[in-house]
């Protein structure tokens, strides 16, 4: 996840922990 911006889990990306965003 990033400090300063929201991280939002997705399924597709089921191996990392979140989606950058």
């Amino acid at each position: 996840g990033h400090p300063s911006k929201p991280c939002t889990p997705r399924p597709v990306l089921a191996g990392v922990q979140e989606n950058e965003l």
